[in-house]
């Protein structure tokens, strides 16, 4: 069953549809329309009397007319006023879902993106064997390296933008820690990536895979909680480390059920 109060302005919009009439339009007419009728009504009050009407009997109907076409434009005015606030609300709503549909769009692009530098980090070899880290860096793992990450530095920045326009905008604030959530993460692999550069500069394919836990826990399936590192035969936990399960895909998924 249709609610009276949609049924109401649906009635609304099919009056001003159908004459062509804005909002503002309409406001306009009966203003003008209260002032004549208003300036009628003092007229006759004040100055017109008919001379065939000794006793002001047709003179009072008159002015009981006219003050019934002023309530009419008085409610009419109100209606209308609140009809523009309506629509004015439904027109502010349909940007928010524009811009809610727009942001998600562009969030799951770059949560794609993410996903594809995992895949080719994991397809180079730049992982663990059973939860064992061992060897060093080669020519090609480091090439792929450093072009994935230019990718996911790009990623973070426009993560970390997002953040800071959803922090500052209270429709859309909830979904901020996510984001931050997010690029934190990215921040994270980037961070170890910037102090492996030079040691790449300096010692090429000397370079150990232990020295990039967090590359390796990137690439890693989440059911991994040690990385064993062979060639200091040290076992390390990252249960409590940042992980890309929980840290980075859980946030996307809470973002985009909001």
């Amino acid at each position: 069953m249709i609610n009276k109060k949609t049924k109401f302005w649906s009635y609304l919009y099919d009056f001003k549809n159908r004459f062509r009439i804005t909002s503002t339009s309409l406001v306009i007419i009966l203003a003008i329309l209260f002032l004549i009728t208003l300036r009628l009504t003092f007229l006759f009050v004040n100055k017109y009397h008919l001379s065939d009407d000794p006793k002001g009997n047709i003179r009072i109907e008159i002015i009981k007319s006219l003050l019934s076409v002023l309530v009419v434009v008085i409610i009419g005015t109100t209606v209308t006023a609140l009809f523009k606030a309506h629509e004015r609300n439904l027109e502010e709503s349909k940007i928010r879902v524009q811009t809610k549909i727009k942001s998600r769009n562009r969030l799951s692009k770059l949560y794609n993106r993410i996903k594809s530098s995992r895949r080719e980090l994991y397809a180079e070899g730049l992982r663990h064997e059973n939860g064992i880290v061992s060897g060093n860096f080669h020519t090609e793992q480091i090439e792929l390296y450093k072009k994935e990450m230019k990718k996911i530095n790009d990623i973070q920045l426009e993560l970390e933008g997002m953040a800071e326009v959803r922090e500052n905008n209270d429709s859309d604030k909830q979904i901020a820690p996510y984001l931050r959530s997010m690029e934190d993460y990215l921040n994270v692999i980037l961070d170890e990536y910037k102090k492996l550069r030079q040691e790449f500069k300096n010692n090429g394919e000397n370079v150990s895979l232990e020295k990039s836990p967090c590359l390796i826990e990137f690439t890693s399936s989440p059911k991994v909680d040690e990385l064993h590192f062979k060639n200091s035969n040290e076992t390390v936990s990252i249960k409590k480390w940042k992980r890309f399960k929980k840290d980075f895909s859980n946030s996307y998924h809470m973002i985009m059920g909001i």
